[in-house]
């Protein structure tokens, strides 16, 4: 069985070249790194080493020169597979530094691993590509491509910074008209929440209608599959069907979670008590904070708007406590009150801040959301909290109020 020693800093990448080399025959090492990859080698020299130019710690490039200036490793065929190093003198550079094969990412599987076998057939005719610089040419030839990247990163910064001013200069623009009127901010507000609500309703539609069943129906098939293949065959899959199967499973999970937080499941037909317990009870197993529900079901309905601007602001308030104030206990209540209000609470025991402090800035981009949509719901937010002493969010609606502010 041939050896294949692969080395990229990304997961994914070295994921699809895992799953490939094991799926022609291969045993995987696995190296982050060009020095990583180096005491792998010598630990256990491998029939192929295919790597990433851009790493940290040792790139593509030296861990090369060092790979052909090894006795142990030299004749080892050196394959690079990159998305950064794409222009002509990037690839002449690993060639003359000895590289045998120069492969831009993304590669078909089949046409990757034809490429492969081609390597390896000329390193079993004794056929490998050595070094044809010296020491100083080589220096120098790697310090131009060096500058030359830094330079395109400059210039990719350069752009990004004038993209960036010109975007804060139409923002600028933008803010000082929604200053102008009150009255046109809460109402492009309300459109803005009504337009990201149809969208997540939407999204939400068309995961369930073909991603999930899609997903169900790829499982079943998967099933079926494993379970008409020979014994033996399943015995020496056994560990890639179960890789798979669990890939399928995670999937699932991934986007049964995405439509729960496109949009609420249940909200409509069994109300805003239902949905927010479902969702406390999702948080506290995704999280593990101790996360509880008191209060009761109303039982007399809010209109569709108004419950779906209180599960969004109890949905925004517990995201913070995880993100934000690290939080090890959260309360949610709703509270029906006897005069005819409702009110929904959100308490937690994490880092709290300071309030006037954090107006205006970035992280307060939350706080002005769930502002937005209490106001847009006709309701009240308050939100108390100090440094250390934890977050309490509120939001009280008069049920007048709230009829008024149904669709």
């Amino acid at each position: 069985m041939k050896r294949g020693l692969i080395v990229d800093d990304r997961q994914e990448n070295l994921y699809f070249l895992r799953v490939l080399l094991k799926a022609y025959g291969f045993a995987v090492d696995e190296a982050m790194d060009g020095a990583q990859a180096l005491v792998k080698a010598r630990q256990q020299v491998p029939d192929i080493v295919i790597t990433d130019l851009l790493m940290p710690v040792m790139d593509g490039y030296t861990l090369l020169r060092h790979w052909k200036a090894d006795e142990q490793l030299k004749a080892v065929p050196f394959v690079v597979y990159t998305a950064t190093y794409t222009d002509p003198k990037d690839r002449q550079l690993a060639e003359e530094l000895g590289a045998d094969a120069f492969i831009i990412k993304p590669a078909e599987p089949q046409a990757f691993i034809a490429h492969i076998n081609q390597v390896l057939d000329k390193a079993s005719r004794g056929e490998f590509t050595p070094a044809s610089r010296g020491e100083q040419e080589q220096f120098k030839e790697y310090s131009e491509v060096l500058v030359r990247k830094l330079e395109e990163k400059a210039e990719q910064l350069e752009q990004a910074n004038r993209a960036l001013q010109a975007d804060i200069v139409r923002r600028k623009r933008v803010e000082a008209l929604l200053r102008d009127s009150e009255a046109q901010l809460r109402t492009l507000s309300r459109r803005l929440l009504d337009t990201e609500e149809a969208e997540r309703r939407k999204l939400n539609r068309e995961l369930h209608d073909r991603v999930g069943q899609n997903l169900s129906a790829l499982k079943l098939g998967f099933n079926l599959i494993r379970a008409d293949l020979p014994q033996p065959v399943q015995d020496a899959m056994g560990e890639r069907l179960d890789e798979t199967r669990n890939l399928l499973d995670d999937t699932n999970r991934i986007v049964r979670d995405v439509m729960a937080n496109l949009h609420p499941p249940g909200l409509e037909e069994y109300g805003l008590w239902a949905a927010l317990s479902a969702h406390v009870k999702a948080y506290c197993a995704q999280t593990g904070i101790d996360c509880a529900m008191d209060g009761s079901d109303p039982g007399v309905r809010l209109p569709p708007f108004a419950e779906l601007s209180l599960f969004r602001i109890a949905q925004e308030a517990l995201v913070n406590a995880a993100k934000h104030a690290k939080a090890g206990t959260v309360r949610v209540a709703l509270v029906d009150h006897c005069d005819g209000g409702l009110s929904l609470s959100v308490a937690d025991d994490g880092a709290g801040f300071e309030p006037r402090q954090v107006r205006g800035a970035g992280p307060s981009w939350g706080l002005t959301i769930m502002q937005e949509r209490a106001q847009a719901a006709g309701a009240s937010l308050t939100i108390d909290a100090s440094p250390g002493g934890g977050t309490r969010v509120r939001v009280t609606f008069a049920r007048e109020a709230s009829r008024q502010a149904t669709r």
